[in-house]
């Protein structure tokens, strides 16, 4: 058995939202991953829903009890340790639009010393609206991401002074869910013990 380019994690403790993030993974045009979920709810409902879904890329496996959702982010991220040759962490309650695995990966491609790939978001609300919410009663979130439009290498030292100063009250990054990790960088550079 081959490796998968992508090792997606999932850790997950709410099943009403778990089939829905899945289902986007398995609708990628980049279809070499496989997907770990640990989940925290001991209902079951979660297994039942990837059961449903029938794909032997998917590794589930029940905490049978609330382990903590830090315990259950280190748990999943520690079963895709040596398999693909990126990372990915998506939250159960998010989604990823179709080209996002072979969009980024392009981007690796075409960076070889690049370590982590970030993308744009968008919030939705729950029929899929795009929704603008406002943060600290000024900014609304699409100004909050400074990255949010166009592409290209961002320079260490400039994402490390947007990072430490929060010029212009923007946020220079996106969310956990929008990053790809090459897997070599991302192994070295976690800040803990797994």
């Amino acid at each position: 058995m081959s490796t998968p380019l992508v090792s997606i994690c999932i850790p997950t403790h709410r099943p009403e939202y778990l089939g829905r993030a899945v289902r986007s993974c398995l609708a990628q045009t980049c279809q070499d991953f496989e997907i770990f979920i640990t989940d925290n709810n001991p209902s079951g409902e979660s297994g039942r829903i990837v059961a449903k879904l029938n794909d032997p890329r998917i590794h589930y496996q029940n905490n049978n009890e609330n382990i903590g959702g830090f315990r259950n982010y280190v748990k999943v991220v520690d079963q895709a340790r040596g398999h693909g040759k990126y990372i990915y962490i998506l939250a159960d309650d998010d989604l990823i639009k179709p080209r996002f695995f072979e969009t980024m990966i392009t981007a690796f491609e075409k960076n070889p010393s690049v370590g982590i790939v970030m993308a744009p978001m968008d919030l939705i609300d729950e029929n899929d609206q795009r929704i603008f919410p406002r943060f600290y009663l000024v900014h609304k979130m699409q100004y909050r991401y400074r990255y949010q439009v166009g592409d290209g290498l961002i320079g260490r030292k400039r994402v490390l002074w947007d990072f430490l100063t929060g010029a212009a009250g923007d946020y220079p990054c996106c969310v956990p869910t929008g990053m790809l990790y090459r897997a070599e960088a991302f192994w070295p550079a976690l800040p803990f013990d797994i």
